[in-house]
């Protein structure tokens, strides 16, 4: 027996409380979210529980807490006459970098390509785009869904929707989907995060699919509504078709390839034959490669580029607070903020002398000045680098992590008991005199900037001689996901503010952000533990354990939490930022511009 869940915007229900219902033959609704403010467990606010730190678009403590455990829902599509934008008019766009190794296809890369392949794309559900509300997930392709007595399966009816060759979208397209983002013959860096918690999906008939849980998970939903987990064509790939490459793309979305230069720029243009009704409300959209800050801003200010497609823009935090000042002064546009994006990592490597001695890797970590990091490299903008993301649910304040051994200052200097237990604990495993190693770091998103203040700290306080290891590219992505460097400096944006985000992708050796492979047991059982679990209270003393942990072993060294800024036109309309850069809809259908974009 199952109960009809019906359409109700802005609210979600424990998982626990939708199966009662069930058994009662009730009903309820609920909806999307992506950051971290993103989706990650359906609770209620506890009240001695810290909240979260106010973002662009302040969010309610209990929204914000809500993301765990409760399957959202769908608020329909509005019809034509509802539809309140206006149409027309070519959106230029900057994106900050083309394909990367595995090129468009998004199963075997992730974000990178999703931005480019959304607007040609849907997913089952999504993040809604036309509300400030980042915990309010919609159907895309599914209408409505159900879920079972012992909520493990999840039933969705689909809407009559087609892919760009007119064949209509079925069941078993989303069946084919599910099985291949989760196909563990494959590299699924991304969408597999989906996989430890889906077991199978059954075809009913052409439009509804039984999606059956290995477990009750408090995050299915919250990934699942993630932009790249774009539903594919069956006929399509069984014939053969590489997704690898642009030019093969066959989506459902809203919009269609028009162009594509390399190196240059993207061109869609709008899918005539859309099936929601009304949209897109843009003729097109140009997505212009920017590789540097200067161009960028540059191409802001002079109007040529309207909006910032994503988070990453290439700016540092004083170029985007300069511009943001000066275009809402002339009154073209704004720099919009919001985070925690990502945390900023230091990955010494385990496989590699000397960081196969712990000590080595605690004491840098008590070493480290954090809060010089926040101000300079963030503007002020960031938090201190605990494991879990401070000021949520199931981490500590930042007051509290200020208090922590490592994150501690006194007099606004580093706290002279830190510095001195990291050089008792370098002289313990014999390194009282330093060593020298390297930092690998990329050209951007704070990787380089922060490993060249943190050698700068380990040289005063260790004695460690670092030289910074710079590379771009396709040979970082390749020595990342080899192991092939000392250390690393890295930024991992959040994908959902919830522990399960920072397990998944980070702590656990299956986390494409686990760039060393290293692998500790008592993680691993504390994840399992978390991952079954609704109540918030439990899943939070389950990561302060975890967190315990990951300090005393230091793997990965948290430096600080960022939030990242995006440039907006005042000509663009409808657009509502998300907290990460993942739960963003990029897909472009609600956005319009007034007066007009380009028409070219």
């Amino acid at each position: 027996m199952s109960y009809k869940r019906l359409l109700k915007p802005g609210s979600l229900l424990f998982i626990p409380m939708l199966i009662a219902l069930a058994a009662i033959a009730s009903a309820c609704g609920g909806d999307d979210a992506t950051p971290m403010p993103e989706p990650t467990a359906m609770m209620e606010a506890a009240t001695d529980t810290p909240q979260p730190t106010p973002t662009p678009r302040p969010i309610e403590p209990e929204s914000e807490a809500a993301i765990a455990t409760a399957a959202p829902q769908l608020t329909p599509t509005p019809g034509v006459d509802e539809l309140p934008g206006k149409q027309g008019g070519v959106l230029t766009m900057m994106i900050p970098y083309g394909p990367f190794g595995a090129g468009f296809d998004g199963y075997l890369s992730g974000w990178n390509p999703a931005y480019m392949n959304s607007p040609m794309y849907n997913e089952l559900v999504h993040y809604n785009p036309e509300t400030a509300d980042p915990l309010d997930i919609r159907g895309d392709i599914a209408d409505t869904w159900e879920l079972s007595e012992d909520g493990l399966s999840y039933t969705f009816y689909l809407k009559d929707a087609w892919w760009h060759d007119d064949t209509p979208i079925t069941a078993a397209d989303i069946k084919y989907s599910l099985d291949d983002m989760t196909n563990p013959d494959e590299p699924r860096p991304w969408v597999g995060l989906i996989g430890p918690y889906y077991d199978n999906s059954e075809v009913i008939n052409d439009k509804t699919v039984k999606v059956n849980m290995q477990y009750q998970a408090a995050a299915f939903f919250p990934y699942l509504g993630l932009d790249f987990m774009q539903m594919r064509p069956k006929h399509y790939l069984e014939g053969g078709a590489d997704l690898a490459t642009i030019e093969n793309q066959l989506g459902s979305g809203p919009f269609k390839l028009k162009n594509y230069e390399p190196d240059v720029d993207i061109e869609y243009e709008r899918n005539s034959n859309y099936w929601k009704p009304g949209l897109p409300y843009l003729d097109g959209i140009r997505y212009i490669l920017l590789g540097s800050a200067g161009t960028v801003t540059a191409a802001h200010k002079t109007g040529q580029i309207l909006m910032s497609a994503t988070m990453v823009t290439h700016m540092t935090k004083e170029e985007a607070l300069q511009l943001g000042s000066q275009a809402e002064s002339e009154g073209i546009g704004t720099v919009l903020w919001a985070g925690p994006a990502s945390h900023v990592n230091l990955h010494p490597n385990p496989n590699v002398e000397p960081f196969t001695d712990s000590r080595v890797r605690r004491a840098m970590s008590l070493a480290i000045h954090r809060q010089p990091l926040v101000e300079i490299l963030t503007r002020g903008k960031g938090t201190l680098g605990y494991p879990f993301a401070p000021n949520y649910w199931f981490s500590l304040t930042e007051d509290e992590v200020a208090q922590v051994p490592g994150f501690r200052e006194l007099n606004g200097e580093k706290h002279p008991d830190d510095i001195a237990e990291a050089q008792r604990l370098m002289e313990a495993a014999g390194y009282a005199d330093g060593f020298q190693t390297e930092i690998m770091a990329g050209g951007g998103l704070d990787s380089l900037e922060a490993g060249q203040v943190v050698a700068d700290q380990l040289r005063r306080f260790l004695n460690i001689d670092i030289t910074l290891d710079v590379q771009e590219g396709a040979t970082l992505d390749t020595r990342r996901r080899t192991g092939d460097f000392k250390m690393l400096s890295q930024s991992s944006g959040l994908l959902v503010i919830d522990p399960e985000d920072m397990f998944g992708r980070v702590y656990r050796v299956s986390g494409p952000g686990n760039y060393t492979k290293w692998e500790d047991s008592r993680i691993e059982d504390l994840f399992q533990q978390q991952t079954r679990i609704s109540d918030r209270d439990e899943r939070r003393v389950l990561a302060l354990q975890a967190a315990d942990i990951l300090l005393e072993e230091a793997y990965t060294i948290g430096m600080y939490f960022v939030i990242r800024p995006m440039f907006l036109s005042s000509i663009v309309q409808n657009f509502n930022i998300s907290p990460t850069a993942y739960t963003q809809n990029y897909k472009w259908e609600h956005i319009w511009c007034d007066p007009t974009c380009s028409d070219s």
